[in-house]
């Protein structure tokens, strides 16, 4: 349709007219042609607004309200939509009460998946010969003992007695009383989602022994969930983001094996982990068979046993530490496995939507491809390297700013010298113009680069961005150089003295340096006062046992002026100026020498602290009015405590159940103070509560209860 409908209405004459004045009428018309499109758009879209499905979010609260749905006032957008809780209200009334229909309001009000379990169900009980139940809680199974999950956990069908009142623990979580009771119904839920890593590369510890974390961490591998197909819809193991256990796939390989119809089918069509070997060199790197899968306890890195048949044994998978290991005297060059992890939210390098966070190029711009994942050509030309090394290598000979994109989720070589310390002769890059360089990992990947990188500017103009990585190593530069760390996971390495820094700056010429670090996990960082800015982001600082900010050393005015939002620093800080630190969890001492400048807001400052002027911070606000005798007691009670502290753990940083409601509900959102405010977990549980009016039966009552 042409747009310019106006003038073309327009008789021939005038338009000849107008053509010969200038065609002032025409700009006239142009201009009014704009609103009138404007207000069709309008028009078009209120017959779009009158379904749920293709309204406009804001159209939401308005169908609620005609069906009567509760909508909470809220501050905070949460990272999903209440559409579908609106969109399937008429199913939940004609089905209110079912525990299929408790499980699905939950996931829409929550975003989180639950099971719901009904504690009358699993009451032991005398049954009576004439009508048995035989899904009713029996007597325990030592056969079925730890195969799905803990004792008391969701999916245990094990009877109990009633328990009227006490604490019991649902894996490492403990909740405030028992839900085993004639008029309570269960809800579990899992808050940490599941990561799927493709092909990544297995990390050689020891002869034979690899981890699937590729920096050779423990960490547990977790499942995969898949769409519920039974038919009542109700959630089982399969269905939900939580850790794999040994038992539940050994019987699995073990029914296989024996050509038996299997349990569960975490090993079919859609294996929820893969483990390839072979020798990269001849190009031959085949995946192992699921029933040729070991599965056992390598906590003392057990090889598997020698032979079993004629399908003998090719790979031992420890899925609780995330290790595996090769049969004696086997010869591999390469492990490559595809798993899935578990974190509490799309931060650090990982296969999350990172597609607002890539570099945008030019048409100027040089780009190249790094990776063996088979993926179409890229039409911008972008040239395709093995190694990250050679990429680099080409890059600097460009003398070009360009984009160096990694395709897959394998490890990567920095230099063949990765190990060597930062110097001024072992840069392995070099700016010596005003040009950028980006390198980012695709949208799906999750690559890990393995070394230091260092970094030496001769320009105060040049600029390096890390988007989307896992870095087993340090970023040093040398010089003036804007560097920007988005998405990624700098490994936190050592305590103490022997923590390494991950983000440094070596010498001096600094002068007009910025470094910012947003939604990222790093370890310590050490940069000169005269560096221009540090800004931190929607990121965990873990300097552990030592100093997780500082300035380098012998540098006497504390770093250089830092802005911190939404972030958890583990470990003390010490810089020059603050000139902001808003919903931010300091776990160690804060120390800010200008301390008549900056703001420190709705954060957790430990006691003893130096800060600037602060505004609505705990332990502050809880300390108003206590009286000297108890001022210990609330400062230990407000201490936070965290799920885990361990890098690599999935409740990495997570604050405890048993954290104090003042930090779990300290934010200027409502939300926990520190990195995971993101999670909105307060604000969450207030939309379960109203969803369990409507759809709960009047005489039972509800228990949530986070198994992750």
């Amino acid at each position: 349709m042409s747009e310019e409908r106006l003038y073309n209405l327009l008789p021939a004459i005038y338009r000849v007219r107008d053509l010969d004045r200038g065609e002032p009428l025409r700009a006239l018309l142009a201009v009014i042609e704009s609103e009138f499109q404007t207000i069709q758009n309008d028009v078009a879209a209120l017959y779009d607004n009158w379904f749920i499905e293709t309204c406009d979010e804001w159209v939401v609260p308005y169908i609620a309200d005609l069906l009567g749905v509760e909508v909470l006032a809220e501050d905070v957008t949460l990272p999903f939509s209440r559409r579908s809780q609106v969109a399937h209200t008429i199913g939940y009334r004609r089905w209110k009460g079912t525990p299929t229909t408790i499980e699905r309001a939950a996931l829409d009000a929550t975003g989180w998946r639950a099971h719901a379990v009904e504690a009358i169900e699993r009451l032991a009980a005398t049954q009576s010969l004439r009508a048995p139940r035989p899904g009713k809680g029996g007597t325990v199974d030592l056969r079925e003992v730890g195969r799905s999950g803990p004792v008391d956990g969701p999916f245990d069908a094990s009877a109990h007695t009633v328990d009227l009142d006490g604490e019991q623990r649902v894996g490492d979580s403990s909740i405030a009383r028992s839900f085993y009771n004639l008029s309570d119904v269960g809800l579990f839920f899992w808050r940490l989602e599941s990561y799927p890593v493709a092909r990544g590369t297995a990390r050689a510890v020891r002869p034979g022994g690899y981890t699937f974390n590729p920096f050779g961490l423990d960490a547990p591998l977790f499942n995969r969930p898949r769409t519920p197909t039974t038919r009542n819809g109700r959630l089982t193991e399969m269905n939900v983001p939580a850790p794999l256990h040994r038992l539940t796939l050994a019987d699995e390989v073990s029914a296989r094996r024996r050509g038996a119809p299997p349990r569960t089918d975490y090993l079919g069509r859609q294996p929820v982990l893969e483990v390839f070997v072979g020798d990269r060199a001849s190009g031959k790197l085949e995946a192992v068979p699921g029933d040729r899968l070991y599965l056992t306890d390598l906590s003392s890195w057990s090889p598997p046993p020698p032979d079993d048949g004629d399908r003998p044994w090719i790979v031992a998978v420890d899925p609780a530490l995330g290790r595996l290991t090769l049969p004696e005297g086997a010869a591999a060059s390469e492990v490559e496995v595809s798993y899935a992890y578990g974190f509490s939210a799309n931060l650090g390098g990982g296969p999350y939507d990172r597609r607002a966070a890539l570099s945008h190029a030019d048409a100027e711009a040089w780009r190249a491809r790094v990776g063996r994942a088979r993926r179409p050509p890229d039409a911008s030309g972008a040239l395709a390297f093995d190694s990250l090394a050679e990429a680099l290598a080409a890059w600097s000979a460009s003398g070009r700013s360009g984009i160096i994109q990694i395709v897959d989720s394998r490890s990567y070589d920095l230099a063949p010298a990765s190990g060597a310390s930062a110097s001024p002769d072992s840069e392995i890059l070099h700016f010596a113009d005003p040009r950028y360089l980006a390198i980012e990992a695709a949208n799906d990947a999750c690559p890990c680069i393995v070394g230091d990188l260092t970094v030496r500017s001769a320009h105060p103009d040049a600029r390096l961005l890390l988007n989307g990585l896992w870095l087993d190593g340090a970023v040093s530069f040398r010089g003036n150089l804007t560097l920007q760390i988005a998405h990624c996971t700098l490994r936190p390495t050592g305590s103490g003295s022997s923590a390494r820094p991950a983000v440094q700056a070596v010498g001096g010429e600094s002068s007009r340096s910025q470094v910012a670090i947003s939604s990222s996990v790093v370890g310590p960082i050490r940069l000169p006062s005269d560096v221009l800015g540090l800004r931190i982001e929607d990121s965990i600082v873990d300097g552990r046992g030592g100093v997780a900010i500082a300035s380098v050393s012998g540098d006497e005015d504390g770093g250089p002026p830092a802005v911190i939002e939404r972030a958890t620093v583990l470990g003390p800080v010490a810089v020059g100026e603050l000139v902001l630190a808003s919903n931010v969890l300091f776990t160690g001492p804060l120390t800010a020498r200008r301390s008549n400048a900056g703001l420190v807001r709705f954060s957790y400052v430990p006691e003893g602290s130096k800060t600037p002027r602060r505004y609505r911070c705990q332990p502050d606000l809880a300390l108003a009015g206590v009286e000297p005798a108890g001022r210990a007691a609330t400062l230990l009670r407000l201490t936070p405590t965290f799920t885990s502290e361990t890098h690599g753990d999935p409740g990495y940083a997570q604050l405890s159940l048993t954290c104090s409601v003042e930090i779990r509900t300290g934010s200027e959102e409502g939300s926990e103070i520190g990195v995971f405010h993101l999670g909105h977990t307060p604000q969450r549980e207030a939309r379960l509560r109203a969803v369990l009016n409507d759809y709960l039966p009047y005489h039972l009552r509800a228990e949530i209860i986070y198994v992750t």
